[in-house]
């Protein structure tokens, strides 16, 4: 909705110090650049192009030296000047009339870049550096066009902007250019943009770049680039799909795909890149990125069942109704497996992770299951042994016996621990990777109790 928004449009290239935006009421003088004017009488705002040499080049000019944020121009205005002998305090401004008058009603993004211009050798000899905040756009119905007053410049403008920077956030970095932007509701038949430093501060706020300089003789010049004006209300963009997350647990974050200096609005009216939720449903949000609106639907799905439920009759595993089954042994898919049942035909740790219409799923427990033939046979209570499942440390007591030998193999009978025992002993199995084993307990060579040992 701006014509020439990156100024890069002109119909001279600027070749005099004083080749400045023309103050137009009528809007019909641009001597450089296209469909731009200044916004008051007596002041100057400079158009710089890399047409030009000297003062008007870029990226090293009168002002200082800035790379274009995209292309190769922008304009620039004293936005804060300040000298005590001068019966007032003045900034400069920019300004154009939009494409189109803006629609009541309607939700409008607004945004530009700024970058504080520093002479590379310094500021001009008894001057100092300020920096300011409040750097703004107002939306107006008629053009502004303020006349000079005491052939100075005017002093700041009052109107409120529609879309402002943070008040205490003063632009000071004369490296990386910086965006200012916002959205607003459009009362409507706005048709005006003017772009610069607005009062918000009685007196006026800036920030000293520098020791304090005779005459309180301070001046901030900023460089613009690149602005854009947008009909959030308007098409944007789609997603190629609609994004699915899956809730495990409330409260939830939700991520946008914004980078740093995209605008971002969701549906709520929040303007945080990421944002928390507290229930399942659909969500979207809107996204401004190089002056082009973007949007995108994320829905969020309970999960099914965040444990389903394994049941066990005999060697058949079975769990709930979904709409897809995968088991798992010792950690691994098995093959064909992807039906509400299985039956296993060997040891080990089972689990089932299974699927929703909405692809969300779940992962039940791991249950253990034993093959017929390796139950646990005891043929004397001298012994008892704990816990089992077994973390780390298995004790053993045998108050009845005076010396015994545990033996620990894996299901291919190789003997992974043989150690003796007496009454309260315990055996470190830290070193035991996480599965079923098979032990055996022993008394001078007389089998006193084999079973299956489960290490968690």
């Amino acid at each position: 909705m701006v014509p020439n928004p990156g100024f890069e449009d002109y119909n001279n290239c600027p070749s005099d110090p004083f080749d400045t935006l023309a103050f137009s009421q009528s809007y019909s003088n641009f001597p450089y650049v296209k469909d731009w004017v200044a916004g008051s009488q007596g002041a100057n705002p400079l158009y710089f192009n890399s047409c030009a040499t000297g003062n008007h080049s870029v990226p090293n000019n009168s002002q200082g030296y800035q790379i274009a944020h995209g292309g190769n121009a922008y304009v620039g205005c004293q936005t804060y000047m300040k000298v005590s002998f001068w019966t007032v305090v003045f900034g400069e401004y920019i300004e154009c009339r939009l494409i189109q008058p803006l629609m009541p009603g309607h939700h409008y993004y607004a945004g530009f870049y700024v970058n504080f211009a520093a002479f590379v050798n310094g500021p001009a000899p008894g001057w100092g550096y300020a920096a300011v905040d409040n750097i703004g756009a107002h939306f107006s119905n008629n053009e502004i066009a303020v006349p000079a007053v005491n052939n100075v410049g005017v002093e700041y403008l009052s109107f409120a902007p529609q879309v402002n920077s943070t008040p205490g956030q003063f632009f000071s970095d004369s490296a990386n250019w910086a965006k200012v932007q916002g959205s607003f509701t459009a009362a409507g038949a706005e048709q005006w943009m003017t772009v610069g430093s607005f009062v918000q501060d009685t007196p006026i706020a800036y920030q000293l770049l520098g020791p304090p300089v005779p005459y309180d003789r301070y001046y901030c010049f900023m460089y613009y680039d690149d602005v854009c004006v947008i009909d959030m209300d308007g098409s944007a963009v789609p997603s190629a799909s609609d994004t699915s997350v899956c809730m495990t647990a409330l409260p939830l974050t939700l991520h946008s795909d914004a980078a740093a200096d995209d605008y971002v609005q969701w549906n709520n009216g929040d303007t945080a890149k990421n944002i928390i939720i507290q229930d399942t449903g659909r969500y979207w949000y809107k996204k401004v990125a190089n002056c082009q609106l973007y949007s995108d639907t994320i829905i969020v799905h309970a999960l099914p069942t965040a444990h389903p439920v394994i049941t066990v009759n005999g060697m058949t595993l079975s769990t709930g109704s979904y709409a897809s089954y995968q088991w798992y042994r010792n950690g691994l898919p098995i093959p064909g497996a992807t039906s509400q049942s299985y039956t296993a035909v060997q040891s080990g740790g089972y689990y089932v992770v299974v699927g929703a219409v909405t692809g969300c799923g779940g992962a039940s427990d791991t249950i253990y299951v034993f093959s017929a033939g390796v139950n646990t046979y005891s043929y004397d209570q001298r012994v008892s042994m704990f816990p089992n499942p077994v973390h780390d440390i298995l004790q053993l007591n045998c108050d009845a016996m005076d010396k015994g030998r545990i033996t620990i193999t894996d299901m291919t009978g190789r003997v992974l621990v043989s150690e003796l025992f007496g009454n309260k002993t315990l055996i470190n199995l830290h070193s035991l990777a996480r599965g079923i084993y098979l032990y055996k307990i022993t008394d001078r060579d007389v089998l006193i109790q084999q079973g299956k040992l489960l290490k968690d």
